[in-house]
């Protein structure tokens, strides 16, 4: 049911780029749409979301019910006055809260009226109390209703476009995102246990434990989602149009991850917060590694398949309107960049769940700053040659270390005998992958004559190669997928 909540979203947020790019193109106004569009989740994320999920969610499943409910309240009002301190800077100083996150673009020149500015801020606290709720609904294991709040968004963003054909321009954008943020904090606040409303204690938030937990898990969230914040302000300072780029690619690999690794992982961090709690360490690690191969398993063929079609996709979903066809070009090499880095996101999502459900937020936080010591390096030569390829390749190579990094700290064995890969598994992954191999031919055949039946037929591929993989699996009794009777003994490989 979240699979099918965030694949709600996902797609609608695609629809909503196709919508952006074909009215907006490549250019700077589309570049500066797609920054006000993000601000909100942005800012929420970088400042609050990755304490929610670090720290919260396995806090609220390890306190008795009132000090939950207390817990939950203390953290909804500390989080509007933190927040509409926040949207008040953003009014006063939008200039220097742009020139941070694109530093080659003048935003404010493009908002000729403060009310747009005014309604953009108000959506910031909306935003970050939508968080504080979501957090409660995935604690108590209501997946879908929070799952849904991205696609409640988008469809106020779409509404809004699609009836104003974009003459409405900045201004409406910003009225859409205001009421797409109210509306998805109302679906959500109606979607809470009849519990929450109930008596609680307060005191749970003043938890030495879970502050320094809260407090790291924030710092490490923040660090995470630096990498492409920080590669959208590098890429504004090439020319007009290369924050619009390198967003539309992201966007495409976003779909798959947020679809499939997404909801593994959200799923995981819920359960392993039970299970480490509870103390059962033994069940813990065996759910980590049948989460870690279904999601590697899944990662691989979404790689390969996707690196086979991802002109075709670009041309069906954005060729039209102000985008052309060396636009589209441009769009493609920097999508398959991009899909290298899913395994990677795999891992280290996975291996971050395991290290914040023990509240070992610290460890998250040091491997994240260090894999932004490393991005910061490879980011060096794109910036130097005015190179988007080169920019999108260091994101991946800061991706892949933080996988290392975050794995080994999880303990985590990768491949070889007594690894999450091994030779069965490698095994069932090329059973998936001959099992693909006829449809992705025959799609790249088809790319440039009919790219809707390529994507068509790639679609079909991947889901008979997981399908087969997962049947392999059984088989030998590796179960990527939860079952079966080697389980225990992937989790001794985790020591």
């Amino acid at each position: 049911m979240l699979a099918l909540a965030l694949m709600m979203g996902r797609l609608s947020g695609l629809c909503r780029e196709l919508i952006l790019a074909s009215y907006f193109g490549i250019s700077i106004k589309a570049d500066i749409a797609i920054l006000l569009l993000t601000l909100p989740d942005m800012l929420v994320n970088l400042l609050l979301s990755g304490g929610l999920s670090a720290a919260l969610i396995p806090r609220l499943r390890s306190l008795p019910n009132n000090e939950a409910i207390g817990l939950f309240r203390s953290a909804c009002v500390g989080t509007i006055l933190i927040f509409s301190i926040l949207s008040l800077i953003i009014i006063i100083f939008p200039d220097a809260i742009f020139r941070i996150l694109a530093p080659g673009i003048s935003v404010k020149s493009y908002l000729d009226k403060n009310t747009a500015l005014a309604l953009l801020a108000i959506s910031v606290p909306l935003t970050a109390l939508s968080g504080i709720t979501s957090a409660f609904l995935n604690s108590d294991e209501r997946f879908f209703v929070a799952g849904l709040g991205t696609l409640i968004f988008n469809l106020a963003i779409i509404a809004a476009l699609v009836t104003s054909k974009g003459s409405g321009g900045l201004f409406l954008l910003c009225a859409a995102i205001a009421a797409g943020s109210a509306i998805r904090l109302v679906s959500q606040t109606f979607a809470l246990p009849a519990r929450a409303w109930g008596p609680g204690n307060p005191i749970g938030m003043l938890d030495r434990s879970f502050r320094n937990a809260f407090l790291a898990g924030i710092a490490a969230s923040s660090l995470g989602l630096l990498p492409p914040v920080i590669i959208r302000a590098t890429a504004s300072l090439l020319g007009s149009g290369n924050i619009a780029t390198i967003n539309y690619a992201q966007k495409l690999v976003e779909l798959p991850l947020g679809i499939l690794i997404t909801t593994i992982s959200t799923i995981a961090l819920s359960r392993l917060s039970g299970q480490y709690g509870a103390g059962d360490h033994v069940a813990a690690k065996r759910t980590l590694v049948d989460n870690l191969q279904l999601s590697l398993l899944l990662a691989i063929i979404v790689v390969v398949v996707g690196e086979a079609l991802a002109e075709p996709a670009v041309s069906v979903i954005f060729m039209r309107g102000a985008i052309d066809a060396e636009d589209v070009a441009r769009i493609a090499s920097l999508t398959r960049i991009a899909l290298a880095g899913v395994p990677f996101i795999a891992v280290s999502s996975l291996a971050a769940a395991a290290l914040n459900a023990q509240l070992r937020t610290t460890e998250v936080l040091r491997m994240t700053l260090a894999s932004i010591g490393v991005l910061t390096v490879l980011a060096l030569p794109g910036l130097l040659l005015s190179s988007g390829t080169l920019l999108m390749a260091a994101m991946v190579g800061s991706q892949a270390a933080l996988a290392w990094f975050l794995a080994r700290r999880a303990r985590i064995c990768l491949w070889g005998a007594g690894g999450v890969i091994d030779r069965q598994y490698l095994l069932s992954i090329g059973s998936g992958l001959i099992v693909a191999i006829p449809f992705v031919g025959a799609a790249i055949f088809l790319g440039h004559r009919n790219a809707l039946v390529a994507i068509g037929l790639g679609a079909v591929g991947s889901a008979l190669a997981i399908l087969a993989a997962i049947q392999v699996a059984r088989h030998r009794r590796i179960s990527p997928n939860g079952g079966g009777e080697q389980s225990d003994g992937g989790a001794r490989r985790i020591s």
